[in-house]
């Protein structure tokens, strides 16, 4: 009998209003990097951390003081932990010059993580945060050991061509940052896998291994016919930051 005096439920279907999105606040975005605070943000947290003093001197009955001199009463823990928030957007990290962290960067790689290690203490170090790895790209001893790259290019598939320009990048990053800094390096090169010169003055027919072939991007002089690697680079070729790279498809 009730049904009769029910309202009918709407077919329409209802619209979900969209999520609300919270609005950033002006040091928000400061306090997800490490980046020195400009003069008005600073003015701003000085106001901030001079209103959270006080209302911790209101809730605890004493002057905000620093933690190390004596314990923070329950009262005021969690406007301790505020109060520490802010004062971490002055912290060193943020405004240390670069030329203290170079100093800090070259004892950990060149000397703490010597030989190949350097380059996986290199890619750490640039991971910890945006202001270190600002600061290890502009230190030229970090970049003067040149990791393995792979420039194999024969055959050239789509696939090898990726990566052939991947490591060429990689090259050239590492000849820009060591600015005019030597650098270390090592190629590794195996004669037998091209074709050599007989006695006759005639070509022997290239050997290719699984049909590989290293590329040629560094200028070197062969030592010897067998497959023992071995190197020795042209000293007739500088490297600088603005040598050019000899493209894949130019000969040897």
């Amino acid at each position: 009998m009730f049904q009769r005096f029910r309202k009918p439920k709407s077919s329409a279907a209802v619209v979900p209003e969209p999520p609300k999105v919270a609005r950033e606040g002006p040091l928000d975005r400061l306090f997800r990097s490490n980046k020195l605070p400009t003069d008005d943000q600073r003015q701003h947290i000085n106001a901030i951390l001079h209103e959270l003093k006080t209302r911790y001197q209101q809730t605890c009955g004493v002057t905000y003081s620093d933690p190390r001199t004596g314990p923070i009463p329950a009262l005021g823990q969690e406007i301790h932990e505020e109060i520490k928030r802010y004062q971490s957007l002055f912290s060193c990290i943020r405004t240390m010059p670069n030329e203290i962290w170079h100093t800090m960067f070259e004892h950990v790689v060149l000397i703490v993580k010597p030989g190949y290690d350097q380059i996986h203490a290199v890619q750490t170090i640039r991971l910890v945060c945006r202001r270190w790895e600002s600061a290890a790209r502009k230190c030229a001893t970090l970049w003067q050991n040149l990791p393995l790259l792979d420039l194999t290019n024969i055959p050239m598939s789509e696939r090898k061509e990726i990566a052939f320009e991947k490591a060429t990048n990689h090259l050239h990053s590492y000849l820009q940052r060591s600015v005019n800094m030597p650098i270390s390096f090592t190629f590794h090169f195996w004669p037998d896998l091209f074709p050599g010169r007989r006695g006759d003055g005639t070509m022997d027919p290239p050997r290719r291994s699984h049909g590989v072939a290293p590329g040629s991007l560094l200028r070197t002089r062969t030592v010897g016919r067998s497959r023992i690697p071995s190197h020795s680079s042209d000293p007739s070729h500088t490297f600088r930051p603005d040598s050019q790279v000899p493209s894949p498809s130019e000969p040897h």
